[in-house]
């Protein structure tokens, strides 16, 4: 009721315009209601008469292109309030660019009342016993679904978050082979067949009988990615399915206890929430409790991208602003997808192409199928703030490309991501990142909460080992990261590098509760983790607590300086570093590091590349001990210079973590707080939107 009255006091404010509706546009300002049509010239946001909105966002973008930018201030677009379904992705291009003083402005009146969906709704539903059906015409079909805003599950044996575990190889593997050289057969063969494990038999055996398996997908986790792969043939008596297209890994590659699901079969709609297509077009769901089949709404998504900035290098599109719009319901062609890390290969729901000066603002991402948002190839100067970015297919925000670019001009830097809250990532394909920077500089990440990831939060740089690298002086700080991996995937961190990332500082972020499948063979999870060929990067004052592996872990890297962080309560340890010797030049010194289970150091920490030194080491049942030696020996011997082995009296409210002063000084120790990590004041429109119907249609 507050939001219509407040709504009616704004339109009834802007109906004057209706009786000057002869003057000319100059700085222009264009309507677009749901219950508009594009005939219409688009002056007032009154439904009545030609000069009243258009239907679409498109068509406006059209008609402002022949208005061109003015001189008398930015131009506008505004939606009113309601549910617009996209039938093709909306383009804006170099001539929809606005000026530095005079940017396009795409607003919803009221912020969080616009929702921009790739779905068509499906209806009518008629009840059949404890299903509802749907007759679809949709030509490509699709592979997600909503009810009423919440993600329905495709049909799948086991149900819910378990898998099945366990399974045997077709053929003996080459264990000490690379698994990405599959030049051996027998490891070959192991990337297209897999004997199930018992249980997985059994359920694919009565599907086999019920119809055969046509259609069914496998499923498969490895260690920091998965599979998803379609079933050409099953043989009971020996339990081998075969699968196309290959794997990149071979199957029981990270040990014997990799996971399965199977997925789209009759025999497996089974629970509330789950969902099937048959081959004749017919929807078959089965309701959640609460869920009404005369006021539900079923969204069925259709484009994989709903708006995309299409400049090229020439004639980039410049200085616009998107203010208050909600994103909903994007696709994803799920089948196959077989994935080498981080989803790179998901769609993304806004897509940026040489774009300059682009600001995201106070916007929402909700109901994704793939990324929610990626800055590609040449996007500079631009800024995502104070967004919302939840339920994700894949993950929240990409910059850059995974390839080294072409051009000075297809490069993506310096560009902003803030106060947005990530929530909710690799809900179809696992290993989507919060915050992923492929091979792109000079960007900030900072004052971002993300939380519920299936893997990492924020990832940074794309380049294995030493080879050229285009990700350099990223800051990634201020951010709360937590609830992080929820023991979906292994190999992963709340925050990961990889490959030279010369002068990227990682500083003032409070990771919590990152969690892996494996605690051993495949890797397990660190708070902030340097993978191969990290390089030159600045690690300070950071708390990373409640972690599988440990705080911190450098496989390996140069020149990296590990300081005055916390890093507490590891499972496995309390810090690691995998390799030794020259490639792994590293300085720790000033660090708090409490083991919870494990050795406070493990790894390799005894070469004189590394240098250690003024650390507060501590663990509660055991003295420091490394490889037999004390703390005291390491000292003798120029390890750990001016360490001591003594309890931090550690002390954590409010979001700040507290060093007894004593032993802090001992050691030069800095005590900081990460209390503004995270979104902290600056709001949103998410809090009102949540609130209010109208927006979650």
């Amino acid at each position: 009721m507050r939001f219509n009255v407040r709504l009616n006091r704004i339109l009834g404010g802007l109906a004057v315009l209706a009786g000057s509706i002869a003057l000319p546009l100059q700085a222009a300002t264009l309507y677009v209601s749901p219950e508009g049509d594009d005939r219409n010239q688009g002056r007032v946001p009154i439904v009545a008469g030609v000069h009243g909105p258009m239907a679409t966002l498109a068509a406006a973008l059209r008609k402002m292109r022949s208005v061109g930018p003015t001189d008398a201030g930015a131009d506008r677009i505004v939606l009113l309030p309601g549910l617009y379904v996209l039938r093709e992705t909306v383009r804006l291009w170099a001539e929809d660019s606005g000026t530095e003083t005079a940017p396009l402005i795409i607003e919803a009146l009221v912020p969080g009342t616009v929702t921009l969906s790739g779905a068509r709704q499906i209806a009518p539903l008629n009840q059949l016993g404890e299903e509802w059906r749907a007759a679809v015409d949709l030509p490509r079909g699709f592979h997600m679904l909503w009810v009423d805003g919440n993600r329905a599950t495709r049909a799948r044996s086991p149900n819910g978050s378990e898998y099945f575990v366990g399974g045997e190889n077709v053929r003996k593997p080459i264990p000490e082979q690379r698994p990405f050289r599959l030049t051996h057969q027998d490891n070959f063969e192991n990337t297209r067949a897999v004997v199930l494990p018992v249980a997985a038999r059994a359920e694919l055996g009565k599907a086999q009988s019920a119809g055969g398996v046509q259609g069914v997908n496998l499923i498969a986790m490895h260690s920091w990615t998965a599979s998803s792969q379609t079933i050409n043939s099953y043989d009971q008596a020996t339990g081998v399915v075969s699968v196309s297209p290959d794997s990149i890994w071979p199957f029981l590659r990270f040990g014997p206890t990799q996971r399965f699901a199977l997925e789209n079969h009759p025999s497996f709609l089974d629970e509330p929430g789950e969902w099937l297509l048959s081959t004749d077009g017919e929807l078959r769901y089965r309701p959640r409790p609460g869920e009404s089949i005369e006021r539900s709404r079923v969204f069925a998504p259709q484009l994989e991208t709903l708006l995309a900035f299409s400049g090229v290098a020439e004639r980039p599109v410049k200085n616009v602003i998107l203010k208050g719009l909600r994103f909903a319901h994007s696709s994803a062609w799920t089948v196959p997808f077989i994935d080498s890390q981080a989803a790179t290969g998901a769609p993304a729901a806004l897509l940026l192409d040489y774009a300059n000066n682009i600001l995201i603002d106070d916007c929402a991402f909700e109901n994704i199928g793939g990324y929610a948002l990626w800055l590609r190839f040449g996007v500079r100067n631009s800024a995502i703030k104070r967004s919302l970015f939840r339920d994700l297919g894949a993950g929240g925000i990409r910059i850059g490309s995974s390839a080294l670019s072409k051009t000075p001009a297809a490069r993506t830097e310096s560009n902003t991501v803030e106060h947005n809250l990530i929530t909710g990532t690799g809900r179809v394909f696992p290993s989507g990142i919060g915050i992923w920077i492929g091979q792109s500089s000079l960007n900030r990440i900072a004052n971002n909460e993300l939380e519920k990831l299936n893997y990492t939060g924020i990832s940074v740089g794309w380049t294995w080992g030493f080879g050229p690298s285009e990700a350099r002086q990223n800051v990634i700080e201020s951010n709360y990261i937590h609830e992080v991996g929820q023991g979906v995937l292994s190999d992963l961190g709340g925050i990961y590098t990889l490959g030279r990332t010369e002068g990227t500082v990682i500083r003032g972020n409070r990771i919590e509760d990152v969690y892996s499948f494996l605690d051993t063979g495949g890797a397990t999870a660190w708070g902030i983790y340097l993978d191969e060929g990290s390089s030159d990067i600045l690690v300070e004052n950071n708390v990373a607590l409640r972690t599988s592996g440990g705080g911190f872990h450098l496989h390996y890297g140069r020149d990296n300086t590990i300081r005055n962080n916390i890093f507490g309560f590891g499972r496995v340890g309390g810090v690691k570093r995998t390799a030794k010797g020259e490639h792994s030049r590293m300085l720790f010194e000033k660090n708090v590091v409490l083991a919870e289970g494990g050795p406070i150091y493990y790894g390799e920490w005894e070469d004189v590349s590394v240098v250690a030194r003024s650390n507060i080491l501590f663990r509660k049942d055991l003295p420091f001990e490394y490889r037999g030696q004390a703390l005291s020996r390491l000292v003798q011997r120029g390890i750990e210079l001016g360490s001591i082995a003594a309890d931090p009296q550690l002390v954590c409210t409010a979001g700040r973590c507290d060093v007894s002063q004593g032993i802090a000084d001992s050691v030069g120790f800095e005590n900081f707080s990460t209390a503004s990590a995270g979104i902290g004041s600056q709001g949103f429109f998410v809090a009102r939107c949540l609130t209010d119907p109208v927006c979650r249609q």
